[in-house]
């Protein structure tokens, strides 16, 4: 599995691992204001395609229309 993570300014990283835990920065404390992040994880055909995602703490900022807080979970297929 190959992560790349961006977050805010800071470059993006990867890194190969067959698990991973992501948290938002500095958690469990709160992270700075108009933070931006992506977290990219791929997988190869060798384990079978397959990601798992288990969120198991969200606190998100509450807004009609989501514009402060939100998780996206988008797939793509190559």
């Amino acid at each position: 599995m190959l992560m790349i993570l961006a977050c805010g300014n800071h470059e993006s990283y990867s890194f190969e691992a067959t698990s991973g835990l992501l948290t938002s920065p500095y958690y469990p404390s709160n992270y700075m204001n108009n933070l931006d992040c992506t977290y990219q994880i791929s997988v190869g055909e060798s384990s079978g395609g397959l990601i798992v995602l288990n969120f198991t703490h969200v606190d998100i900022e509450s807004h009609s229309s989501c514009d402060y807080d939100s998780v996206e979970v988008s797939v793509i297929e190559i």
